[in-house]
């Protein structure tokens, strides 16, 4: 609503519903198995309609205890001193809410009259936290390799659809415009590369990302994102490794008194014990990602169950196995397996392929691997 209203809308009065919201956070006892608003959201929220007076008046030793406590904690976070640092220990995102609940109680007499009811009296106070919080963000931005700027860690580990991307930059466009229009039209920039592999057309947040982009400069407004895709059918034997933002390798080992590369072409007996790593690099974190790693008929899993392994799940099927991964790190990673060699002839496998399920443009797979050739022993 706040936004609306910002944008020129005609909205509700939304005042009994911020009495509510205060009654809520001082006047009712919370429940101990959950609370209601944390302090950090109630403070952003409540920042939106400073002028709806802050009348909050703690009738049981209760609810004065949590009034005064409120005060001491709403200082400590708005306006933090030199000796304890700036707080928040790095999160993006609550450093970007409590700059907006700053601005927004900075921006007017009502606001300053908020924060004053709030225990912070001189507004030269907020103007210098504003000034660390803006300084702070501005160091957490990188240019991405594929154009403009970002946060890559805005709202890991969860990238995907449990933690909004695309809220996050808009709302970081929107407080870094008068500080830097570089990084805020780099970030509008990256918002409309990434609207073209990611989806976001459901996701409420994509009305911000678009008025995001619509509020920056003409250089900007006149960019446009072509988006290619392509598809080839090959043999098996004609595949080769490709990728965007991943690539992966398979590796195979044998096992005699200890592990020996196994070259292609090179033949192993029923028996072996055979180890397959796959070589993983990842350009940034990712949310989501799948593993599928087909195998020659003639393997035969060591572990065959499945379950959970190296932060991610491992599902084993009769013919591959499927790895998967809420978030998946950057650089180069490795997964492995080791089967048993059980029967003798000449096998094939589909190649590797990694993606990120909630951004499939991000993908890789591996290249076509001659045959395995097993005898009898």
């Amino acid at each position: 609503m706040a936004l609306l209203r910002d944008r020129g809308f005609e909205v509700p009065d939304m005042t009994e519903s911020v009495k509510f919201l205060d009654n809520r956070q001082f006047g009712a006892v919370m429940p101990l198995w959950r609370g209601w608003l944390s302090d950090a959201q109630y403070m952003r929220v409540r920042s939106l309609y400073s002028e709806v007076p802050f009348e909050v008046k703690p009738v049981s030793a209760t609810q004065k205890k949590r009034l005064a406590q409120f005060k001491k904690d709403a200082k400590a976070y708005l306006t933090p001193s030199k000796s304890s640092g700036r707080g928040l220990e790095g999160q993006i995102l609550a450093k970007a809410r409590r700059l907006l609940t700053l601005r927004s109680l900075n921006a007017s007499e009502a606001g300053r009259a908020l924060a004053s009811a709030w225990g912070i009296g001189l507004s030269s106070r907020l103007e210098k936290s504003i000034r660390a919080d803006v300084t702070s963000l501005l160091e957490y931005a990188v240019q991405h390799r594929d154009g403009g700027w970002y946060y890559p860690n805005a709202v890991m580990p969860f990238r995907g659809l449990l933690e909004s991307e695309a809220y996050a930059h808009a709302l970081l466009c929107q407080l870094l415009q008068g500080d830097s229009e570089k990084v805020a039209d780099g970030i509008r920039l990256w918002l409309m590369l990434q609207k073209e592999t990611q989806k976001w057309d459901t996701d409420p947040a994509y009305v911000d990302a678009i008025t995001a982009i619509l509020d920056g400069s003409e250089a900007v407004l006149n960019t446009k994102v072509l988006a290619l895709s392509a598809r080839y059918e090959a043999p098996f034997e004609g595949i080769q490794a490709a990728g965007n933002g991943f690539t992966v390798e398979r590796k195979f080992y044998k096992f005699t008194d200890h592990w020996e590369p196994l070259q292609p072409g090179e033949t192993v007996a029923v028996g072996d014990k055979i180890k397959v790593v796959y070589s993983i690099w990842n350009a940034e974190n990712r949310s989501f990602v799948k593993l599928s790693a087909g195998r020659e008929a003639s393997l035969s899993p060591v572990e065959q169950l499945s379950g959970y392994v190296g932060g991610g799940y491992r599902h084993v099927k009769a013919s591959a196995t499927d790895f998967y991964f809420d978030s998946y790190p950057e650089e180069a990673s490795e997964l492995k397996e080791e089967f048993f060699v059980t029967q003798a002839g000449r096998f094939v496998a589909p190649v590797t392929v990694i993606e990120s399920l909630y951004a499939p443009h991000y993908r890789a797979n591996s290249a076509f691997r001659p045959p395995l050739t097993s005898v009898a022993p």
